[in-house]
């Protein structure tokens, strides 16, 4: 800002997939009374899609949301102070793979849902032998009873 030498220096705090905190220093041979707005800007190595937001000077982090996960971003942030003098300063950071892990609530829903499967799976197997039960019952009772009425007609004379 002043004499060419560097003012502010960007720093990758944090790499996730989707996400990169960043944070900045100003040095401190510098008045930052004379510094009213800071401004981070993203871009990603696409050319059509530029991310800015302007940031007060007293925050010193900022959080870029809503990244691609395994790929290259050039994070920038420029800080002017009140004569319109500019300081940038850039940093290339790259995200980091999606995680495949399941997440703990999802480890959850899959255990509740294999509760579930094998809580039907007993009640449509119980249900099964119950039938199956059932049905040899009534035919072991249907030849009984035919059997008993077999015997009693053979013993009617036909004449």
């Amino acid at each position: 800002l002043l004499d060419g030498t560097q003012v502010l220096k960007i720093y990758v705090k944090q790499t996730e997939s989707h996400s990169i905190l960043v944070s900045w220093k100003v040095n401190s041979n510098v008045m930052t009374s004379n510094l009213k707005w800071s401004s981070a800007t993203m871009k990603i190595d696409n050319p059509h899609i530029t991310y800015t937001a302007r940031v007060p000077v007293d925050v010193h982090e900022y959080n870029l949301t809503h990244l691609q996960p395994s790929t290259d971003y050039e994070v920038c942030l420029t800080v002017s102070n009140i004569h319109q003098q500019t300081q940038k300063s850039c940093v290339n950071v790259t995200t980091k793979n999606a995680a495949f892990a399941l997440d703990i609530t999802d480890q959850e829903t899959s255990t509740a849902l294999a509760a579930v499967m094998g809580s039907m799976f007993a009640v449509i197997s119980l249900a099964s032998v119950s039938v199956y039960v059932a049905k040899r019952f009534k035919r072991k009772n249907y030849h009984h009873s035919l059997k008993k009425y077999m015997q009693k007609t053979s013993s009617i004379p036909l004449n």
